[in-house]
């Protein structure tokens, strides 16, 4: 998915421009505001791949924008495209200079405008992915390895070649079989694979097996994540035996191997607040985990309206959800059969179908996904304390 913010000041473009992005690539989810400053509010309030702005607006311009953005925001790196009006090149050129990554012109052809701006979108943000991931490869204080679509070694880093003792002549070019145990080797091809069709619904991060230069058998923790705007996947692995040395990771994740979802939703409440100091970071896990925080409230509760779990996850997660976004997660449990729908007299109830299996499946995706994002805030960490 990737997550595109659009300003500007006149609705009827901003609801054109939503439906013809998304239109364009499924893989675009657009996100509007009617004025820089609404931009910068929601800036504040979730991550953005992209930010496509107007130039000629009231208060704020677009090019103002772009400085606030690049200057007081420190988004150095996110791609900034402005549109402009027909004859204001110079515009456009004084944007370059302040850091934009792209301009377009507007056109009275909006269906063919929003299909080349998609496609600028789309390159943008592939071309910053790979900028991030070859940092990665080079800082990661972890093993790190690209995978082709068939499974092939296409890059490693040396923490790799030290953990498994090989030559990078040797490892890459080479199938993942050359480094994962046989028995092993179809656990990652199948989220490797699955990563590809439907990123949400996997597991990214989980125990496996490599093997080192002399045969060893060596235990690792896998975070596979797909490279946007391509068929490769990212794995960093993390060797237990050096994390089993202060036990902290392998205990963080531990702590969710529990069934009453009180005490998950309790465990999650600490691990951010005692882990996860990133504000940022703890906005991720929160968005991403919504639907499963919502499932293990209606099995903590028995039955709840959704008010209640809108208080709810204010109170203890602090997560301010508004009914337009809590109502539709609940209507998609519902059609999924997770969810069983009470008519009240002001309001109705939701309780689960199966709680067992409901909250066994939640506490597993809030597993992974803590798991994921604990790994990743530790590669952050690394990476801003480098020399």
């Amino acid at each position: 998915m990737i997550n595109v913010l659009l300003v500007d000041d006149e609705p009827e473009f901003l609801d054109q421009g939503k439906i013809f992005l998304e239109s364009a690539d499924e893989r675009l989810n657009v996100s509007t505001a009617l004025s820089a400053e609404e931009g910068i509010e929601l800036l504040d309030r979730q991550n953005f791949d992209a930010i496509v702005s107007d130039y000629q607006m009231p208060d704020m311009n677009g090019i103002e924008f772009l400085k606030e953005v690049r200057e007081n925001r420190n988004n150095l790196d996110i791609p900034f495209i402005v549109l402009t009006g027909r004859g204001r090149e110079e515009v456009a050129m004084k944007a370059l200079n302040l850091g934009a990554d792209r301009y377009l012109q507007k056109s009275v052809d909006m269906k063919t405008q929003f299909e080349i701006l998609a496609n600028i979108v789309k390159k943008e943000v592939k071309k910053i992915t790979e900028k991030m991931y070859r940092n990665l490869l080079e800082y990661s204080p972890n093993p790190v390895t690209v995978l082709s679509d068939d499974m092939k070694i296409e890059a490693v880093n040396e923490k790799l070649l030290e953990m498994i003792d090989q030559k990078r002549d040797k490892v890459e070019g080479s199938h993942i079989s050359s480094i994962v145990l046989e028995e092993e080797e179809n656990k990652l091809e199948r989220v490797h694979a699955y990563k590809n069709i439907e990123q949400d619904e996997v597991a990214t991060s989980y125990h496996t097996v490599i093997r080192g230069g002399s045969g060893e058998e060596i235990n690792v923790l896998v975070s596979i994540s797909l490279l946007p705007e391509s068929e490769k996947s990212i794995v960093v692995f993390f060797d237990l035996a050096e994390w089993s040395q202060n036990e902290q990771l392998i205990t963080q994740i531990k702590d969710f191997d529990i069934e009453d979802p009180e005490e998950i939703l309790d465990t999650l409440s600490k691990r951010f607040e005692e882990v996860i100091n990133e504000e940022k970071i703890k906005s991720d896990i929160r968005s991403d985990c919504l639907e499963e925080l919502t499932i293990l409230m209606i099995a903590n509760e028995g039955k709840i309206h959704g008010k209640g779990i809108i208080d709810e996850l204010r109170e203890r997660f602090g997560i301010s959800v508004s009914a337009g976004t809590m109502y539709p997660i609940l209507h998609d449990l519902e059609e999924k059969g997770i969810l069983e729908k009470h008519e009240g007299i002001q309001s109705k109830k939701y309780s689960l179908k199966e709680r067992s299996e409901a909250i066994a499946i939640a506490r597993e995706k809030i597993k992974s996904l803590f798991s994921q994002y604990l790994l990743l805030y530790h590669l952050y960490s690394a990476y801003m304390d480098r020399d």
